[in-house]
């Protein structure tokens, strides 16, 4: 735990236990300016049971939709059985980034927990940094950091809020999409912009390959936000504009996407999980 002095941000982290989010956690954790006091591991599925999930992706998405994000699951389990037989590790995950770096973590399943919340405010952060968590943060925990509750979205905010935005923007033949970090607020992907940065996009480029490239673009950004408003806490600009918001990617969607030479994955993508 980072003492009071040493020029360090106290970080709190609230993720899920996928590849995605070590990918940004890994590079960007590992800043020296950065100090973990506490992990918090939430269901990937959000405050839903994943059944739940899977049901509504299926009647709303299409079951390519539901395979993109099995292939995910199961190829990032496989990555973590290949890694604890090598290295008797928990593989390419913010779990086995916590043991590996000695970070207190805790799993839970609500985020606004009373006993939770009161568990981080008792860490007196500087930082809580959200990092693809599917649940609303709510304003007892938005106060709990002492600087900011900051999170990363892959969308150049005002424009592609909410839900699977790397989908949508494929979908719309956009030529880039950005990445932002954040200020967290109750309204989703609405608070003050810290650092935000485009991502040009690749000709047939698939939604898991562009994901990888953001996570690792996210990863750098998120350091430098910390350190940014370490000198200066003010620092952020207001978004502009009305924007725009989506939600979870229809049938429709997903054929526009393919119509445009874009797929959800390529089977050359699964070796991003072991780099």
């Amino acid at each position: 735990m980072a003492e009071s002095g040493t020029g360090r941000a106290r970080v709190v982290v609230l993720t899920t236990n996928g590849t995605v989010s070590y990918r940004i956690l890994a590079r960007s954790l590992a800043d020296p300016a950065i100090d973990v006091s506490l992990m918090v591991v939430l269901p990937s599925s959000g405050s839903r049971p994943l059944k739940s999930v899977l049901q509504s992706t299926l009647r709303r998405s299409g079951l390519r939709m539901v395979t993109y994000k099995a292939v995910m699951s199961a190829t990032a389990a496989f990555q973590r059985v290949t890694a604890s037989l090598v290295a008797k590790g928990d593989g390419a995950t913010p779990v086995g980034l916590a043991s590996r770096d000695r970070i207190p973590t805790l799993h839970a399943t609500d985020c606004n927990d009373p006993a939770l919340v009161g568990l981080i405010a008792a860490v007196e952060p500087d930082f809580l940094i959200s990092v693809n968590v599917y649940q609303r943060v709510d304003e007892p925990l938005l106060a709990a950091p002492r600087i900011a509750a900051l999170n990363t979205h892959f969308g150049m905010l005002p424009n592609y809020r909410g839900m699977s935005p790397v989908v949508w923007a494929l979908a719309h033949g956009e030529q880039e999409i950005g990445i932002t970090v954040h200020r967290m607020v109750i309204r989703f992907d609405e608070g003050q912009v810290i650092a935000q940065e485009s991502l040009p996009l690749e000709p047939h480029e698939s939604v898991m390959s562009v994901t990888f490239r953001g996570a690792d673009r996210a990863s750098q950004m998120l350091s430098g936000s910390v350190v940014r408003l370490m000198k200066d806490p003010s620092a952020g600009i207001a978004q502009e504009g009305s924007g725009s918001y989506f939600s979870l990617p229809t049938k429709q969607t997903i054929r526009q996407l393919s119509a445009r030479g874009h797929k959800l994955w390529r089977w050359k993508d699964l070796s991003q999980f072991w780099k």
